[in-house]
């Protein structure tokens, strides 16, 4: 693999809000200050797990640079921060930020920029067209500028897990061009039937993982999301209570003294139910749902027990 030549132009960043919290962890260090340029030497297993913490408590995106490299016969793993200006709909990412001492001696074996998409933002959102065009511009320029032939990825870390781009081939940006633009079509089609918000809505906010990736997938371009196991466990306790809650009213149905409009108010909640899919995306609004039925559940028991208790 061919080391990445590149003039030094990282300088430390401020942030107008928090701190960011890789470099909360090293403020935190025996050390007990920054590293030099804000660098810090974590694994990318450690690092991610930060990033995850992020995510989930943040007001705004964040953007690092986690590099692999050989170098006087080791192997480090290292973070850089690498984004500016962060706010609540994004960041702007220096992608030119490369540690300089890639520029003397380091064989770098794997490149990936992460960024965060906040909670607000929903618990799995996709990646943005903007996020794919980036990808494009900053592979076609290592590869070219540079002579970086090692693996190089795009990282976005949601509250729920992780989704992966890549694209190991020149002419990137042609690539991801074309993905960008089948989501465009997507979105133009959505808003032949909603407004605006209900589609940014759909696409940001409640769009699984698995749809996004068929609907983003073009030949060259490699997406996949890795789910975290406490999201996995959410939606399995979403599901228990979603089958708990359709055998409550199907009990609750069989009751002969129900009159025609609420066997009818059953039968249609026992079909919606049914029908409900719950996915990684749409873990916030299910909670909403499922709760709104239960404490309709709870209300319709304490009738039927009340009326039990009148004298006949």
């Amino acid at each position: 693999m061919s080391g990445l030549a590149i003039t030094p132009k990282y300088s430390p960043l401020g942030y107008a809000s928090s701190r960011p919290i890789l470099l909360a962890q090293a403020e935190t260090s025996d050390a007990g200050k920054l590293p030099p340029d804000q660098k810090i030497e974590l694994s990318q297993a450690a690092g991610e797990k930060n990033l995850y913490q992020q995510a989930v408590e943040a007001q705004q995106e964040e953007g690092w640079v986690f590099v692999r490299y050989e170098k006087d016969g080791g192997t480090k793993e290292e973070w850089y921060c690498s984004s500016k200006d962060a706010n609540w709909h994004g960041a702007k990412i220096e992608y030119d930020i490369i540690p300089d001492l890639i520029g003397h001696g380091a064989k770098i074996s794997s490149i990936t920029f992460y960024h965060t998409h906040p909670a607000y933002a929903g618990l799995a959102s996709p990646p943005s067209t903007t996020d794919l065009i980036s990808l494009g511009q900053v592979g076609d320029k290592l590869r070219a500028e540079h002579n970086y032939r090692g693996e190089f990825k795009f990282a976005i870390i949601t509250p729920s897990g992780k989704y992966t781009l890549e694209v190991n081939q020149p002419n990137s940006l042609a690539v991801v061009s074309a993905s960008a633009a089948k989501i465009e079509a997507a979105k133009n089609e959505c808003l032949k039937e909603s407004d605006w918000a209900s589609c940014d809505f759909r696409f940001a906010k409640h769009m699984s993982p698995e749809e996004f990736i068929s609907m983003a997938q073009v030949t060259g371009l490699k997406i996949t999301f890795e789910m975290l196991p406490s999201a996995a466990e959410n939606i399995k306790g979403l599901e228990e209570r979603k089958n708990n809650l359709i055998v409550a009213f199907s009990e609750i149905a069989k009751d002969k003294n129900l009159s025609v409009e609420a066997r009818e108010s059953m039968v249609a909640s026992i079909n919606y139910l049914n029908k409900m899919r719950i996915n990684v995306a749409m873990q916030e609004t299910a909670t909403f749902i499922l709760g709104n039925y239960e404490r309709r559940i709870g209300q319709m028991i304490a009738e039927q027990a009340a009326k039990k208790e009148l004298p006949q």
